[in-house]
This record gives structure tokens, C-alpha cells and sequence, in this order.
């Protein structure tokens, strides 16, 4: 791949790992070779089997074959991540870590799976220990019928015969031009043995990441599920839905596909009280967090009651918890990636890698970047206050993979985005546009992306003239609107029995294809 090698510090060597003990799930259904229907970015006529939306159309295709061939969603994401681990090595990678929540179908199970990174023994650099090959081992090794010979082959034959290099790599390394001997062009055709031979060297872990119950809020007879860790942006997805369960947006329904200026407002500062305390209380262990803010009905009623049409709020500060120190630190999330998978059993499956900025810390391992992740502990929190930096401990990330249940704990969507500090925006603008506004998932992920990034940070694409006009409004409101691209990462698998649609945001790579069992 022209990449210059960097040296890496032991304790950062992945091990070789067994799969975990657990039993087999029952074989699916298989269909033909070629029976994966590619549809674009859109699932179009949508199908009656299994489903996958990623950034990327090699990773899309892996993993559809994989569902094709019997595959379970679990053996699906495996196939499609170390796929994106070669074709997206900026954003995602076995040097880096993820979250995962998956839904079983066959038991009934939901599960959170905290993949992300933590903090080595000497804990003074950007790298934090990586999590990715054992988080793809664990919730293999769990839910799993394939082994990681068969669910990496996809991977292993592109990164020896080479792959496409797309505008978007090449203008990332192009960027970070200090980490390579050659620079590709968009079209170009890259191999990298190293990774090959990484990937033919896993055996499996025998120390396997123990999901957890995920985190769930109500949300208009909904029920959102997300990653059960304090660290983790589903504190921002939470909070903002429960404040907007409270604000009636099913009446605000789009005009030309564009989200009313009322509606964008609503979710810019739900999001923004989100943020407040999110860059606050977020850390490893804050269970009083959830009680009392994500969830807490009181604080929930109080902030809804807060927010004024066509006014900004001033001045926002977070909310106590039992008299703690107030340390606000802004979020700097960057490079990441997202899976979304629905086999022919219906389970589901929403996985969010990152390497945290692009290429990571620019250091080099086995064909892969390693994270930088360790930057995003605050830097002023002392000991014993969120988010500070220890031996152990992970750091926040504003990944937000979520599921969706609807009345009888049946599962209606699977979704999430790459996109760093936007991540929770970009799943709660899709989210109200599927629930509130029964939106397909193409016209959800189509609408011009809006939201909060931190306190005082807050966007609103420029998508055409309807855009252009409500951007004109949420301005004279008082929003300082930032500069810049919002093209999201979305990845949206929805069901309705018997049909399963999906979507993928055409503004990035994203390509969707399914296996139609009927």
C-alpha cells in the first residue's frame, strides 16, 4: 500500500486469540451466489430476507455474501468490518476499537458490546489498546456459525489481488502525506500483503468482550436502544430524544423534502442541552448520569420547557450530580465508520468503528493504522471525575449505533453513521424522520443533516433552495451556523414484515444490497 511502517510500543501487540464458549445458532436459510440485489444506495422494492448498508460497496458486498451463503448478522458484520479495515483504513481498523448492539433473533436477546479502546499501563501517548479483532471475535464467537477463515476471505483477497482506491482515500491520504512513500489517485489499484497475512493469522480470542443490557429511552412509542457505556454518544442520542419526545415534531412534518426551520430548530438546541452535559458527565462509570439526566423524567420536562420558538438558549450549563465539579470540555471526535446488518432470522446489528482522527495517531502495525483514541479523555478532569485518563479506563466517543424496537419488543430499525462529533445528530435527524414524520429510509437519510456538535456548535447543511431559505431563518433565530460538509455515513435497515428496505447516504460511498429469500 506505499505505507511507511511506524514502530509501536508492546503493549499494544495484538494477541492471537479462541472463540468464545458458547452455543452455535441454528444454520439459516442459504440462497444462490449471485442472488445478493444491489441496490445503490437504496434498497429499492426492498426485499424479504436479510440486508446490509455500509459506507463502502466492497465491505456491502462481503458481508451480503455472507448472508447469502447462511451467514447470521453477526457473521455478516465480521466479514463487512475487516473489509472496511482495508478499503477505509482511515477511518476504521484492527488497530482501533467499536461498539456493537446487536439484536438475536433466535433467543430474543439484545446485547451491547463496549469494543472501544482503553488505556495501556503507561497511559502517556495517543494510543489506546486496540479492540477491533477482539470485538469481531466476541460477538462471532457468540452469535456467530461461520469461522474467521471463511468471514475474513473477502478481505484477504482484495488486500492480496488489491482493491479500487476511491476519491475519498485517496484525498484522506493525500491529507496525511507525511505517513506514505506514494500517493494513489482515485481509481487506482492498491494490495497490502501485510494486512492479508494479519488477517490469516487470527485464530480467535480467549478473553471475549461480555455484552452487557443495552441502554433504552422511549421515544414516541419506540424504543431506542443504543451502547449500555456512560462514554458513549448514546448519552447525546438519549438525552436529545427524550427532550423531543416532549416538543410534538410529528406536526412538523418535511415541505420538498426539507426539515421545517421549526423542526431543525428543536433539534439543534435539544441537541446543545445534550452536549452540555454530555461534554460534562460522560466517562467510564456515571450510572447517576443516566438516572438523573439521560432518563431523568424531572430534568427532561425542564429542558423541553426550556427551549423557545425562534430564540436560541443563552448561557447553558450542566446539570448537578450531587454537587461534582463542573469540568465542560468540548467533543473533537473525527474518522469513523458504521455496519448495519439484518439476516433472514431477523436479527439486527449496528456496529461503529474509529480510529478517532484520520489514520489515527499515524502509526503503523501489520498493514493497519493505529488509533489516537486516548485524546479524547479530558485533559483537565483530576482523578475520580469523568473522563479522566487512567490505567484501564475508556476514553468518550460520540459513536452512536442504535436499534429500534417497536410495540412487543419487535425490531423495526438498525442504524447509525460514521461522522465523529456529528454522529448524534445525524441518527436523530434520521430517527424523527422515520418515526415522526414516516419517512422510507432513503428519504430519512436524504434530508439535509442538521444538529448540534457541542454547546455552542451547531450546522445545518446547505442542501438547495428549500435548505437555503431555512438556513436564513435559523439564523435570523440566533444560530451561528457552522462552515463545512455534513455528509454523513448513514447506514438504515428498516423492517416491515415481510419487506426489509435499507439506505445508505449517497453524499458518501454508501451502498446497499440484500438477499431475497422468497
Amino acid at each position: 500500500m506505499g505505507l511507511r511502517r511506524r514502530a509501536i510500543v508492546g503493549v499494544l501487540v495484538l494477541a492471537t486469540v479462541t472463540s468464545c464458549s458458547v452455543d452455535t445458532p441454528e444454520p439459516l436459510p442459504t440462497a444462490p451466489s449471485d442472488s445478493c440485489r444491489d441496490g445503490g444506495t437504496q434498497a429499492r422494492g426492498s426485499v424479504r430476507g436479510g440486508m446490509v448498508s455500509t459506507p463502502d460497496p466492497a465491505a456491502t458486498e462481503a458481508a451480503c455474501g455472507v448472508l447469502a451463503d447462511g451467514g447470521t448478522a453477526a457473521d455478516a458484520v465480521v466479514a463487512a468490518q475487516y473489509v472496511l479495515g482495508l478499503t477505509e483504513p482511515q477511518y476504521s481498523g484492527p488497530g482501533g476499537g467499536g461498539l456493537l448492539v446487536y439484536h438475536d433473533a433466535q433467543t430474543g436477546t439484545t446485547a451491547s458490546f463496549d469494543g472501544t479502546v482503553y488505556a495501556p499501563d503507561d497511559p502517556e501517548g495517543s494510543v489506546g489498546v486496540p479492540q477491533t479483532d477482539r470485538l469481531m471475535d466476541s460477538v462471532r464467537g457468540r452469535f456467530g456459525t461461520k469461522s474467521l477463515e471463511e468471514l475474513t476471505a473477502p478481505a484477504r483477497t482484495l488486500a492480496s489481488d488489491g482493491f479500487e482506491v476511491t476519491a475519498r482515500l485517496a484525498d484522506a491520504m493525500e491529507a496525511r502525506s507525511e505517513l506514505f512513500d506514494d500517493l494513489p489517485e482515485a481509481g487506482d489499484t492498491l494490495t497490502n500483503r501485510e494486512y492479508a497475512y494479519h488477517l490469516a493469522g487470527l485464530d480467535g480470542t480467549d478473553d471475549p468482550i461480555e455484552p452487557s443490557d443495552p441502554l433504552c429511552v422511549d421515544y414516541q412509542g419506540h424504543s431506542v436502544c443504543g451502547p449500555h457505556s456512560t462514554a458513549t454518544g448514546m448519552m447525546v442520542v438519549g438525552e436529545t430524544l427524550g427532550i423531543l419526545d416532549r416538543l410534538d415534531l410529528a406536526r412538523l412534518t418535511p415541505e420538498d423534502g426539507t426539515a421545517r426551520a421549526t423542526a431543525q430548530h428543536l433539534m439543534m438546541e435539544a441537541g446543545r442541552i445534550a452536549f452540555t452535559n454530555a461534554n460534562t458527565w460522560m466517562g467510564d462509570a456515571t450510572p447517576d448520569y443516566v438516572d438523573e439526566i439521560v432518563t431523568g423524567e424531572d430534568h427532561l420536562d425542564a429542558a423541553a420547557d426550556s427551549i423557545r420558538q425562534k430564540k436560541t438558549l443563552r448561557g447553558l450549563a450542566p446539570e448537578d450530580l450531587h454537587g461534582r465539579t463542573h469540568r465542560y470540555e468540548d467533543s473533537e471526535d473525527q474518522g469513523t465508520s458504521q455496519v448495519t446488518v439484518r439476516d433472514s432470522a431477523g436479527s439486527m446489528a449496528s456496529l461503529t468503528t474509529t480510529l478517532q482522527r484520520s489514520f489515527g495517531s499515524g502509526e503503523r502495525e501489520n498493514g493497519y493504522f493505529l488509533n489516537n483514541s486516548l485524546d479524547n479523555f479530558s485533559s483537565r478532569a483530576r482523578a475520580g471525575e469523568p473522563n479522566h485518563r487512567e490505567v484501564g479506563a475508556h476514553p468518550r466517543t460520540t459513536m452512536s449505533p442504535v436499534l429500534v424496537f417497536g410495540e412487543g419488543d419487535e425490531p423495526l430499525m438498525a442504524l447509525g453513521s460514521p461522522g465523529g462529533r456529528k454522529i448524534p445528530s445525524y441518527v436523530v435527524k434520521t430517527l424523527v424522520g422515520m418515526i415522526d414524520w414516516d419517512l422510507t429510509p432513503e428519504e430519512a437519510v436524504a434530508l439535509p443533516n442538521v444538529g448540534a456538535t457541542n454547546r455552542n456548535s451547531v450546522y445545518a447543511a446547505k442542501d438547495g433552495r428549500e435548505q437555503a431559505r431555512m438556513r436564513d431563518l435559523l439564523e435570523d433565530w440566533g444560530h451561528d451556523l457552522e462552515p463545512g460538509r455534513y455528509d454523513s455515513g448513514l447506514s438504515v435497515i428498516r423492517v416491515r414484515d415481510p419487506r426489509v428496505a435499507g439506505a445508505a447516504d449517497p453524499r458518501r460511498d454508501g451502498y446497499v444490497a440484500g438477499v431475497d429469500l422468497q
